[in-house]
């Protein structure tokens, strides 16, 4: 009778130490589910397991570039999944309204990507700490906001958030404070960033690009420096009047801001002293500054502590622009400069402290532009071309410059279809 007793306690230890084991069980492999019938399958086969770390990649739907949807609707039978090593591919299940039954997930090693999940609304990743890589929620238009992410913490690489047709808010990112990269674009009804309050460095490049309702990005007042380029472009909504980047001191690589055509001037960029780091200089277009098409500008007012443009500058086709105040301590572009088709600008004066052109400066098409002055203290330039200005008879701003570089080896000076074209050597005789 002992003996049984004994036998009896022995493999009941013996079981419970199996459960234990489980309790911590180490998935090695892939998991790959293209169906409801495959998630069940996986859930009834695991069910003993308490957590789950698969030491592979977890695919829920199609990877890769295929597109057909699945027939995935429920995922709350995954909830003891506590980790994935690789990446998580969440893509083309047209019935998955939510994530619920993935909110123990707490890391996951590589890309966590969301794409293509039409009915999509819901999260709900309330554990999730840690994606390794990349962030991306791509094409899933349904989905209204990122709420269901109060935890996570940190982003290895960057977040991309592109295509959301009814994403209205980006609350949820709140525990972000630094990025490797981030691309907000092509979400119809997002009006505001809120949601990246507390984000302050962004280690590559910030994308604002086709977001036709965006009212504001004062959301990302906090950000002090971006190392790589900032794009602003095409963002639809005459509401978009300025961009308010309060703390933002410096961008490595380069600065365009394209077709906004709400934006009325750059308030909110008062702190920007620095565009172009040495340590971009071998990318292209290192250290530029181009403000193209923005049909409402009507100053440069915000740019008041700009001091170096490292690339080129480009003001182009901005309608709206009278004069370039706003720009007064500007003393070095280290490019090429070109002010092209703004028909109603009538004044270079916010370049008054302007001393150094690193190549050509280009004046072309400005209607309404009478006089050059305003750059009276450029003193170095490459070469000089002014074409088609219907209006400029008045070149005597140059003349400073083009005594100093006049015998420079390649220099040039062209005035061509404008109101005067003038010689170089009418203006040095002839101005005072």
């Amino acid at each position: 009778m002992k003996k049984l007793i004994y036998l009896v306690i022995f493999f009941l230890f013996i079981a419970c130490k199996r459960e234990e084991i489980l309790d911590n069980y180490s998935y090695n492999g892939d998991v790959v589910l293209k169906s409801q019938v495959e998630v069940n399958e996986f859930v009834k086969v695991n069910r003993n397991k308490k957590q789950i770390s698969i030491q592979g990649r977890l695919v829920i739907g199609n990877d890769t570039n295929e597109h057909r949807a699945t027939d995935i609707y429920d995922l709350s039978g995954l909830n003891n999944i506590i980790k994935v090593s690789k990446y998580v591919h969440i893509r083309t299940n047209s019935q998955l309204e939510t994530l619920i039954g993935l909110d123990n997930l707490a890391l996951v090693g590589g890309n966590l990507h969301i794409r293509g999940n039409d009915r999509l609304k819901e999260i709900a990743l309330s554990n999730l700490q840690e994606v390794g890589s990349f962030l991306s929620f791509y094409e899933n238009s349904g989905l209204e906001s990122l709420q269901g992410l109060a935890n996570l913490k940190k982003v290895g690489q960057g977040a991309v958030i592109s295509s959301n047709n009814s994403l209205r808010s980006l609350k949820g990112l709140e525990g972000i404070n630094s990025l490797g990269s981030l691309s907000i674009g092509n979400n119809a009804a997002l009006a505001d960033l809120e949601g990246l309050n507390n984000l302050e460095v962004i280690e590559e490049s910030l994308d604002i690009e086709s977001n036709p309702s965006l009212q504001s990005v004062k959301a990302l007042s906090k950000i002090r420096e971006i190392k790589g380029r900032l794009r602003v472009i095409e963002n639809g909504n005459s509401q978009l009047t300025a961009l308010e980047f309060n703390s933002l001191k410096k961008v490595g690589w380069y600065v365009f801001i394209w077709q906004n055509p709400g934006l009325t001037s750059f308030k909110g960029l008062e702190k920007l002293k620095h565009i172009g780091d040495a340590a971009m200089s071998s990318h292209t277009p290192y250290g530029a500054l181009n403000i193209s098409n923005n049909p409402s500008l009507r100053s440069m007012d915000g740019l008041s502590n700009l001091e170096v443009i490292s690339g080129e500058f480009v003001v182009n086709n901005n309608n709206a622009l009278i004069s370039l105040e706003g720009m007064d301590k500007l003393v070095k572009i280290g490019a090429s400069t070109k002010i092209d088709a703004n028909k109603n600008l009538e004044s270079l004066s916010g370049l008054k402290f302007l001393k150094e052109i690193g190549t050509v400066l280009e004046i072309t098409s400005n209607q309404s532009l009478t006089s050059l002055d305003g750059l009276q203290n450029l003193e170095k330039v490459g070469s000089v071309w002014i074409e088609v200005n219907n209006s400029l008879s008045d070149y005597c701003a140059l003349k400073r410059a083009l005594l100093s570089n006049k015998d420079v080896n390649g220099f040039e000076f062209w005035a061509y279809r404008n109101e005067q074209d003038p010689k170089l050597d009418d203006i040095l005789t002839n101005c005072p």
